[in-house]
């Protein structure tokens, strides 16, 4: 699929397939009230052209594979940004077409969106989380995936 202005969306709606087809996404700031785009805000992405993550990111979000505590795989994004070094920030899982939100490390562990998703998956708080994820996408220039987890 091209990437077209068609192809862009609020990022709460980005789905399992959308990240199949374009694993990395990046905010459209710069589009935002164009003609014919009024209902496009600062909420909108749009895919990057291209399967590695570039040096300085900001707004970026990558496809990642979770894992739950108790060894559960699931599809979903992590935002990842840097000015000096790459940082990993709120993320969400995709779950029966649901777009479950993953507070980033600065919210403190906030407890309502750990249990909207363990309930989501029918286990406790234990069996989900540590939940640890691997970028699906590589960092340009390096030879690994990196990883991370959602305490």
């Amino acid at each position: 699929m091209p990437i077209t202005l068609n192809t862009r969306k609020p990022a709460d709606d980005l789905s399992a397939e959308d990240l199949a087809a374009f694993p990395i996404w990046e905010y459209a700031y710069d589009e935002e009230g164009d003609p014919g785009r009024e209902d496009q805000d600062d909420t909108w992405v749009r895919p990057v052209d291209g399967s590695e993550l570039g040096e300085l990111l900001d707004g970026t979000s990558a496809a990642a594979r979770f894992e739950t505590a108790s060894g559960q795989p699931l599809d979903g994004l992590v935002e990842v940004s840097s000015t000096i070094e790459l940082e990993f920030g709120p993320g969400a899982v995709f779950l029966n077409g649901q777009h479950l939100f993953l507070p980033g490390p600065e919210h403190l562990r906030p407890i309502k969106p750990r249990r909207e998703l363990a309930a989501a998956l029918g286990q406790s708080l234990e069996q989900v989380f540590p939940l640890k994820f691997t970028l699906k996408v590589r960092v340009a220039g390096e030879a690994g995936f990196r990883s991370g987890v959602f305490e």
